[in-house]
Order: C-alpha cells, then structure tokens, then sequence
C-alpha cells in the first residue's frame, strides 16, 4: 500500500483534448520545478523558510508502471478529508508470486 497523490484525466476525452490537457500540466509542472529550484537556491542562502508542496502522479502511468514491475490486482482509492478539503490517494498491489 502506497499513499501518493493521483490525477486522472476523463475516460470520455477525444486524443487531442487529451494531449493538450497533458501539455497544460506538463507546461504547468515546469513551472513548478523552476519555483522549486528558486526555493531550493534560497534554501541554501538561508533566506527562505519551506513549506509543504506536492507533485501529483498520472494514475494511469503508475498502473501501468506497477504492472510493467510485475505488481498485479492494482487498485486505486481516492478520497477528500473533511480537515483541509484535501484529496488523499491510495495504491494497492500484490506482487505477482515468482515461479
């Protein structure tokens, strides 16, 4: 059981809305990590105090990549705590036995 933050775009999108939907988040994830290089070079000077961020993961991907890693009867769970608003995530996986 892992616990890690999902997203899933809609089943029912056509390919191109798809894409662009992953263009905007990867467009949006390069953003993050140029803020989090600044934070981190500020860090390092000492003139700047973190605080909590997170990265979502592509549901899809990760079950593929569980299953590519020989995880099989993968599960996700997704659910918003009544503290915060927050969504929290869930992946379950069994190990496929070895023969």
């Amino acid at each position: 059981m892992i616990q890690m933050p999902l997203h899933q775009w809609p089943a029912n999108l056509k390919p191109v809305v798809r894409g662009w939907f992953a263009a905007a988040h990867n467009a949006y994830m390069a953003l993050r990590r140029t803020k989090g290089w600044y934070h981190r070079f500020r860090l390092s000077r000492q003139q700047w105090s973190p605080f909590m961020q997170s990265i979502t993961y592509d549901a899809a991907r990760v079950h593929d990549t569980l299953s590519s890693l020989g995880f099989r009867d993968i599960e996700t769970c997704s659910f918003q705590l009544s503290r915060g608003g927050a969504v929290y995530s869930w992946v379950f996986a069994r190990r496929a036995p070895q023969a």
